[in-house]
């Protein structure tokens, strides 16, 4: 959901319709600083993930009102982005061109496991997310056996789980 709001408000932003896309932006911002604020009242480190689109979307929103010469709105999220960045480091995986797409072609709920970390995939869903380049191990347990990949710098490798062939 996220991420169809961040394409939401570019897009509204390329049409011109400025107070949608700030909109859309201000909800992105809301829901990033809500899923941070969740894991701080559950005393938990701030998840990578969350950590890195709480920047984005100041960083994107922040941007936008540059844009529209709302200078002091724009340096706050500014200040909250590099405050955030400032808390938590960002993995290297999170800063790098390389990329892992999963796609489940299954009518079925499936868990692939790349580098011992486990992603659930429903029915006909495709997931992605950023791996640094080099080798790396993949799986679908009861489907693919372990299999050792490389990930070249600035690439994106697919793993699509296919129906059994009859």
């Amino acid at each position: 959901m996220r991420e169809a709001l961040g394409g939401r408000a570019a897009a509204y932003e390329d049409l011109k319709q400025y107070p949608l896309a700030r909109a859309d932006l201000n909800t992105l911002v809301m829901l990033n600083e809500t899923a941070l604020l969740a894991e701080k009242d559950a005393k938990q480190a701030y998840s990578p993930l969350n950590l890195e689109e709480a920047v984005s979307s100041h960083r994107q929103r922040g941007k936008f009102l540059a844009e529209r010469g709302q200078d002091s709105l724009a340096k706050a999220d500014l200040n909250r982005a590099l405050e955030l960045e400032g808390q938590v480091s960002l993995k290297p995986r999170n800063k790098t061109n390389s990329w892992i797409r999963l796609v489940n072609e299954l009518d079925r709920e499936v868990t692939v496991i790349v580098e011992k970390e486990k992603y659930t995939l429903k029915a006909k869903e495709d997931k992605k997310f950023r791996l640094p380049p080099g080798p790396y191990t993949y799986e679908v347990p009861g489907i693919v056996s372990p299999r050792k990949v490389n990930l070249e710098d600035g690439k994106m490798n697919t793993i699509r789980v296919y129906p059994p062939e009859k």
